[in-house]
């Protein structure tokens, strides 16, 4: 596939396929890579392949920029970037302003923005703006809002929230309407205290919604709102992802000893070359909710599977009563686990959580039944962190060496 129809596909309305994009960019070498991915980052609907966009546009950049831009500087190199760098260099520029790493002239930005064609390098001007602005920049800022570029929008409401002008309710308001769901999330951020009446209206009506990206953006926006009387509203959204999800995934179950995959951009630093050791990244909607809830916003799931001795299933409906769930930042699970090195004492079933970057170890002894293990026939998996070994009673020998091969492959990228 060429450049040219991997664009054609960033409008898919399928996330897989998009997925399935961002993973072909990865392979090929072109001057606009890191601006078509800083648009995906910034525009696609769905909020993982944003964040995994992001994140691989750090990592490019990172290794693209100089290094004495990493470090916080008072030159006028990052002015210069500015008004005459690729909109990828003046991206990361804003980036570092922003994480108060180099320093931009306040003016400088300002007058910026009224003359930036690119939507992205002005929707980071935007942003960067609302770090600072005052009543002065009023008209400035609301000329975003008018703006035919989603992220526009979204980013100069936030440019709002530092000035104390009370005509900001009279723009802000009408966005409570506007076609994309980010942005009317940001209005209702911005106006709930305002205008709590308007704006929860508009939260009922999100949270009705069949879309999925229309519900994940409205529980992301309730939980930003600290009211005690949104909590019915979230917890109805919340059950309503649910149940979509569900439907969604109906004929993708997990069974004890599958892996279920489906394709994701790499899920850390880009300018590694993708390991075999890795597996492509679970899709959140395919674990049961139960495991899913525990999860972290940037997390990628890499691998999960059901312990239960009896073979049996586990999807969105049927919960599993002991699995494992590796992510490339932890290994969660619910267990029958020894916590120490003596195999004298006895396996229980308990609940878990261990850091991937805290794991020094992981391996299977050489006997797949250690002394006072309860399964006849299962491989004890030995997880050794700076919090002691863990040993966990994994159903087969090759389950188990299939999520050590996954543990140490993480650990190897590291």
């Amino acid at each position: 596939m060429n450049l040219e129809q991997l664009k054609k596909e960033l409008s898919n309305p399928d996330p897989n396929v998009r997925v399935g994009v961002i993973n072909n960019l990865l392979k090929i070498d072109f001057p606009q890579k890191t601006e078509l991915l800083m648009w995906i980052a910034q525009n696609d609907v769905h909020p993982q392949i944003r964040a995994q966009a992001r994140k691989i546009v750090d990592a490019l950049q990172q290794k693209n920029a100089p290094q004495k831009q990493h470090t916080f500087c008072s030159t006028p190199e990052p002015e210069a970037t500015l008004l005459k760098g690729t909109a990828g260099e003046k991206l990361w520029i804003l980036k570092l302003f922003q994480e108060g790493k180099v320093q931009i002239s306040k003016q400088m930005i300002r007058e910026l923005i009224p003359l930036e064609p690119d939507p992205l390098i002005l929707s980071a001007l935007l942003k960067a703006l609302g770090q600072f602005g005052d009543d002065t920049d009023f008209l400035l800022i609301t000329k975003g809002l008018e703006h035919e570029n989603s992220r526009v929008r979204a980013n100069a409401i936030e440019a709002l929230k530092p000035l104390s002008s009370s005509l900001t309710y009279d723009y802000v308001l009408p966005l409570l309407s506007d076609p994309d769901a980010r942005v009317r999330a940001n209005a209702v951020l911005f106006l709930f205290s305002k205008d709590e009446g308007k704006t929860f209206a508009v939260l009922e009506e999100m949270a009705h919604s069949d879309v999925i990206n229309e519900l994940e953006s409205v529980i992301f926006t309730l939980e930003q709102i600290d009211d005690i009387s949104v909590n019915d509203l979230l917890i109805y959204a919340e059950a309503r992802l649910v149940d979509l999800k569900r439907s969604a995934s109906a004929d993708h179950a997990f069974k004890s000893s599958e892996i279920r995959k489906v394709k994701v951009a790499e899920s850390d630093s880009a300018d590694q070359p993708p390991s075999q050791d890795i597996p492509s990244a679970i899709e959140r909607s395919q674990l049961p909710p139960e495991q899913s809830s525990k999860l972290l916003p940037e997390e990628i799931v890499l691998y999960f599977g059901c312990l239960d001795p009896d073979g049996g299933e586990s999807s969105a409906d049927t919960a599993a009563r002991q699995w494992i769930l590796v992510t490339d930042q932890r290994i969660l699970f619910e267990a029958l686990a020894r916590v120490g090195s003596s195999n004298k004492e006895k396996f229980f079933q308990q609940p878990g959580s261990i850091q991937i970057a805290k794991v020094s170890y992981v391996g299977i002894p050489t006997s797949e039944v250690e002394e006072g293990c309860p399964q006849v026939g299962a491989a004890i998996l030995l997880i050794n962190s700076r919090g002691g070994q863990i040993a966990l009673t994994i159903p087969t020998m090759e389950e188990a060496g299939c999520i050590q091969k996954v543990i140490n492959g993480i650990i190897s990228r590291r």
